[in-house]
């Protein structure tokens, strides 16, 4: 790679090939420890083309924020049983988009290191789409991002927000009317529907959360003139 575009993009990779005080600036060359060549390839591919947030901010119905798996499901929670091909469907959606994430946050912090505030931005866009259907964050992999960001982190915060958003839709799927044995009276379930119904908005607000633009740049580094 030429490091025109590397040095224009990252002050640290600048100094390093341009400062006579750096072996890097006699090599030519710049070793990146602890990425994965597929996470590199993307950075690369951003370097030339900036195309890393338009892979996954597109125009389908099917990332709507405002359904997410909660709502663009609905449907098909109240059958019984799901049929198996839906299921299968929606668990090999979810690992690929959990597997493309995994890689989102790889090249974001591997940004961060390089001082790339634009990528890092572009990145938090590419994990709002994929949030749809990823779905919350596992425990291990919020651990590696506490482990590599430091405390206040816009990414910890994104994924912060974005567990209080799955936890909340865990709740809402299985807060279902009391049945008969619970029944205290009409006027109840009327008031348990109520607030059901209101849970159901908040939850439509978080959704989009992470989709509206001015609140996703509240996840953004700021970007120096």
């Amino acid at each position: 790679m030429h490091t025109e575009l590397p040095c224009f993009y990252s002050p640290v990779l600048n100094a390093a090939f341009t400062n006579d005080a750096f072996e890097e600036c006699k090599t030519q060359t710049y070793n990146i420890e602890d990425v994965s060549a597929s996470v590199f390839d993307l950075f690369a591919g951003w370097l030339y083309w900036q195309i890393v947030a338009r892979v996954f901010i597109q125009d389908d119905p099917e990332l709507d924020p405002t359904h997410g798996w909660w709502m663009r499901d609905s449907e098909m929670n109240k059958a019984e049983h799901p049929p198996i091909e839906v299921n299968q469907q929606l668990e090999a959606d979810q690992k690929n988009a959990r597997e493309t994430r995994d890689k989102m946050i790889d090249l974001w912090i591997l940004a961060e290191r390089l001082i790339v505030p634009i990528l890092q931005n572009e990145v938090i866009d590419a994990l709002s789409r994929l949030s749809v259907r990823s779905g919350g964050i596992e425990k291990e992999k919020m651990l590696y991002v506490y482990r590599n960001t430091h405390p206040g982190s816009p990414l910890r915060r994104f994924f912060q927000d974005l567990e209080i958003r799955e936890r909340t839709k865990e709740i809402l799927k299985e807060l279902e009317a009391p049945g008969s044995e619970d029944h205290f009276s009409e006027e109840f379930e009327e008031d348990f529907y109520g607030a059901r119904k209101r849970y159901l908005e908040e939850l439509d607000l978080l959704n989009t959360k992470f989709m509206d633009a001015d609140t996703l740049s509240s996840y953004y580094v700021p970007i120096e003139e």
